[in-house]
């Protein structure tokens, strides 16, 4: 017992380090990259008309711009709250512009809901399956998408996806999540779509509390950064060799009974 105890103990410790080093690792990484000359390419502080530089999927959500940014509800907002999802309240903003290669995108969040349930999604480098009639260029399915159901993006394109301010709508202790997938149109749904590692009950996003996110797709990495005036947190997930994308739309998704406060949205490319 004492041996199973000990040996317990040192793999433990020893994970302890390679977490600790491989973080180390990866802080330096982002560091580098965050340093890295870059120009910007994209730009909205969503205080003017948001139709100018976006396209909407889902017809039941409300987008308002204000001095302050982009007020985003989803369908269903201040209504009562089923387990659920509703793919009718769904939406997501897409970019006009497609952008390539290695990038980094920033934006400000506020979160404008209690809701503790559903998820806010971040989407990168997004293209249909080429698979008729979900063509590469998505802004040619749009009608497809007028019900913004999951199924029709995790089934239909490639992407990255981040969710954040996420929280799992069958769980009763509300804590949340920062997760990354790759969408692979190949019949599966999101099974085998997630990239590691996932973090769970970071303690961000609280309502009402303005958030700085900074996400950078470079190399075999995506690095995320979030910070708000009470603490910052540095996460990243691995791209496997087959879920390597470079080229698409960045989307702004917020899922049913959800609502948030979005601005000054920058896009950089690294030179």
């Amino acid at each position: 017992m004492y041996k199973l105890t000990t040996f317990f103990f040192i793999n433990l410790f020893l994970l302890s380090c390679t977490n600790y080093y491989k973080d180390l690792k990866v802080n330096k990484q982002y560091t580098t990259a965050i340093k890295q000359s870059s120009t910007l390419v994209f730009e909205d502080n969503f205080t003017g008309n948001w139709q100018e530089k976006w396209f909407l999927d889902g017809e039941n959500a409300q987008l308002i711009n204000t001095t302050n940014g982009l007020e985003f509800y989803a369908g269903g907002y201040n209504k009562p709250i089923p387990d659920q999802q509703i793919p009718e309240y769904h939406a997501t903003l897409w970019t006009k512009e497609v952008f390539n290669e290695d990038i980094r995108i920033e934006f400000n969040y506020t979160r404008l809901d209690t809701v503790n349930k559903f998820v806010n999604i971040l989407y990168i480098f997004a293209e249909g399956s080429g698979i008729l009639p979900y063509d590469k260029d998505i802004s040619k399915w749009n009608e497809l998408r007028n019900i913004s159901a999951m199924k029709e993006y995790y089934n239909n394109m490639n992407v990255y996806h981040i969710s954040y301010a996420a929280f799992d709508p069958n769980s009763s202790t509300f804590t949340d999540y920062i997760r990354c997938r790759r969408y692979t149109p190949d019949g599966r749904g999101l099974e085998g779509t997630k990239l590691s590692p996932e973090y769970l009950d970071t303690g961000m996003f609280k309502t009402n509390i303005k958030h700085h996110i900074t996400v950078i797709s470079k190399g075999d990495y995506l690095f995320m950064k979030v910070e708000s005036p009470e603490r910052s947190g540095y996460y990243y997930f691995n791209k496997p060799p087959f879920a390597y994308i470079n080229s698409g739309r960045i989307g702004l998704r917020i899922m049913n009974f959800r609502a948030a406060l979005i601005s000054n949205f920058k896009i950089y490319k690294f030179n």
